[in-house]
């Protein structure tokens, strides 16, 4: 569209040389014979060159409210229902997060599982999170402090860490599985404790319900 006016532009002051060259080489009476290349000038200026750039300007100001909408748009929370699942090594916890999610009918998202791309594992997350509704974050047993306290994968804590910045803590529950160490920055970030009897489930989803995930509870119970 620039290059368009761009030519628009061109073609106008062309046009308006053209006119003036031809009323000095064949004596036509108009605006340029008049013998005072001052008022020829600003004749011309009136007729094409003002108009021309009144023109431009009109046109840009439409381009930048374009522009300024569209970056509105691309930066307008993007509403959807799918759930993050940020995890550590146990795949057996992942996986039982996973079938509860499905059950719902809400479509999971685990970050290892979507193709790279070609893409940085921190420009993965930041794309494949955009579109999430709540987050998940598994805390399990996965690492040890020196004293040998068990502690979860320092990649779920910074996963938490930028979900917890983009979504705010209402959107992210952690689930946390045996007696883990929990890092004194989460502290006071709600959490469910992942217990055999399965009583983790309801609690999860009535938290994700309070803050307008879309779940049908009776429905849910139906397949537990």
């Amino acid at each position: 569209e620039i290059t368009t006016l761009g030519f628009f532009f061109l073609d106008k002051i062309k046009s308006g040389i053209e006119a003036y060259n031809l009323s000095d080489q064949y004596g036509i009476h108009s605006i340029y014979d008049s013998g005072n290349l001052q008022s020829d000038f600003e004749e011309l200026m009136d007729k094409y060159i003002d108009p021309s750039f009144d023109f431009i300007e009109r046109k840009m100001e439409e381009i930048q409210d374009k522009e300024n909408t569209n970056n509105i748009a691309s930066t307008a929370p993007h509403q959807s229902n799918a759930i993050f699942i940020v995890h550590g090594h146990d795949e057996g916890f992942k996986r039982e997060v996973q079938l509860l999610i499905s059950r719902t009918g809400l479509d999971d998202v685990v970050l290892h599982e979507k193709p790279d791309k070609g893409r940085t594992l921190i420009d993965k997350l930041i794309e494949e999170g955009q579109g999430a509704a709540y987050v998940i974050a598994l805390l399990s047993p996965d690492d040890k402090l020196l004293d040998g306290t068990p502690r979860a994968r320092q990649n779920v804590i910074l996963e938490i860490g930028y979900f917890l910045g983009m979504l705010g803590k209402s959107k992210v529950r952690l689930l946390k599985k045996g007696d883990i160490e929990i890092p004194s920055d989460l502290q006071g970030i709600l959490y469910t404790e992942f217990d055999n009897t399965g009583a983790w489930k309801m609690k999860l989803l009535k938290e994700m319900k309070s803050v307008g995930i879309q779940i049908d509870l009776d429905r849910v119970l139906e397949k537990l």
